[in-house]
């Protein structure tokens, strides 16, 4: 891997920022390069953003510029060159439809910029919802057996001590299946966000400041056993799921679980069991706190014998 050059870097660096700069200075163009635009919008991204926010976008404009021809004017791009592109991601990639669909929307957004800034004036081919439409199908989870046996499997990692991972797997796990909560609400539950009656999650990048979910006793009781060795409920050096990804595709091994089975899968399996119990769907929602109503129907799996037993109550219209 080649060494950092902070003299090369510098130099690139001046040469896109006196780049934009006559992108500016000239005014809207209707002939701008894609490539401007890109180089516009991480020019703009690295003055607002983390670098490590912008890594994957970097990625994303990589591959983008890998398919369009170099030097290609935005308002040579049409649709059908679009639907060209996320073909060749999807079919000659393999790439998932989630991850096309976030290639469309960064290429998007840069040119969007570039209209707000006032240096392209013509059409987004980008834009427009549905290029590719996800099929929201219902969610892999695991049954009722599958969670005991991962709680089990867990319950014996952390037991057999080891690194900080090992110790902490077993509680995230149970806080997983118990709570329903994200990865990351997990990770970063801290022990002053915790009473015996509520669960506090703190989330300020989407927008809610707090949310609220009921603490069940079992769960307060099986806090109450875990030595607080930090701020965090879970005494981890990294705080990500990144860190049970060895632990994990052991467990996936050993226990049979399908390819591709993720952590996060237990939250969906959370929401599947609550449904198919019979817990009202608006509960559901509230209990995950899903924003949107579409998310939580996902998780329902009706026959035409349930919708039968359903209609069934309408029985006195009958005569």
């Amino acid at each position: 891997m080649p060494r950092y050059n902070a003299e090369e870097a510098h130099r690139r660096a001046a040469v896109i920022y006196k780049r934009i700069s006559r992108m500016v200075a000239g005014g809207s163009r209707p002939d701008l390069q894609l490539r401007e635009a890109i180089d516009r919008y991480l020019f703009h991204g690295e003055k607002t953003r983390t670098a490590s926010s912008l890594g994957p976008d970097r990625t994303c404009f990589r591959r983008i510029l890998e398919w369009f021809p170099d030097k290609v004017e935005i308002r040579n791009i049409d649709r059908s060159s679009v639907l060209e592109f996320t073909s060749w991601m999807k079919k000659d990639r393999n790439y998932s439809q989630r991850t096309v669909n976030h290639h469309i929307a960064v290429a998007k957004a840069a040119i969007n910029l570039a209209l707000a800034d006032k240096i392209y004036s013509g059409d987004n081919p980008f834009a427009g919802r549905g290029l590719i439409k996800q099929v929201r199908t219902r969610r892999k989870s695991y049954s009722p057996a599958q969670l005991s046996q991962i709680l089990e499997y867990a319950r014996n990692i952390s037991a057999s001590g080891g690194s900080l991972s090992r110790r902490a797997f077993h509680p995230y796990i149970y806080l997983a299946v118990n709570t329903g909560m994200r990865p990351g609400e997990i990770l970063n539950l801290r022990w002053d966000h915790i009473t015996p009656q509520q669960i506090e999650i703190h989330r300020p990048k989407s927008g809610q400041d707090l949310e609220v979910i009921p603490m069940l006793p079992w769960v307060w009781d099986f806090l109450q056993k875990l030595p607080r060795e930090s701020f965090y409920v879970l005494h981890l050096g990294q705080r990500s799921t990144n860190t049970f990804r060895k632990i994990w595709i052991r467990l996936r091994t050993d226990l049979n679980l399908p390819e591709g089975s993720t952590l996060y899968q237990i939250r969906h399996s959370v929401a599947s069991y609550l449904a198919d119990a019979g817990v009202p769907l608006h509960l559901v929602q509230a209990l995950l706190r899903h924003a949107d109503w579409s998310t939580t129907q996902i998780y329902v799996n009706s026959d035409m014998d349930d919708l039968r037993r359903v209609m069934a109550v309408m029985d006195r219209f009958k005569a």
